[in-house]
């Protein structure tokens, strides 16, 4: 897609984005007569997903959870984990659910479980 290459060609200092890519015309090498150099911050990017893919896989993080680091005492430091399959997964109602948590405050995360669809967890057990 022309619109993704364009982000990634543009910089926006302001909101702290920085360009990966230039465009240059040359009809030697393209067929077309685009080219892209990769810049400064695109070699530093690629290099560093270079070492990720080396590293090889790790293990999956949540799929979703409320942004905190810690449980109220209100809810007794029981936290909700949900299988991200419940609701119909994310294509039917499991964002709307999740969305609802949020709302509340309720704390939760969303994995694969492989046991049941809620798992209760206390603390940090």
């Amino acid at each position: 897609d022309n619109t993704k290459i364009k982000k990634l060609c543009s910089s926006n200092t302001n909101a702290g984005l920085v360009a990966y890519i230039k465009e240059r015309r040359n009809k030697s090498l393209s067929k077309h007569g685009i080219v892209y150099e990769l810049l400064h911050e695109g070699r530093h990017l690629a290099y560093k997903l270079r070492l990720a893919v080396q590293r090889g896989p790790h293990l999956p993080g949540p799929l979703r959870q409320l942004g905190r680091d810690t449980v109220d005492e209100e809810y007794g430091r029981v936290t909700m984990s949900m299988d991200f399959r419940e609701g119909g997964g994310g294509r039917k109602r499991l964002h709307k659910m999740c969305d609802l948590l949020e709302e509340y405050g309720v704390p939760y995360v969303v994995r694969e479980l492989k046991i049941s669809d809620y798992v209760f967890f206390v603390g940090d057990k």
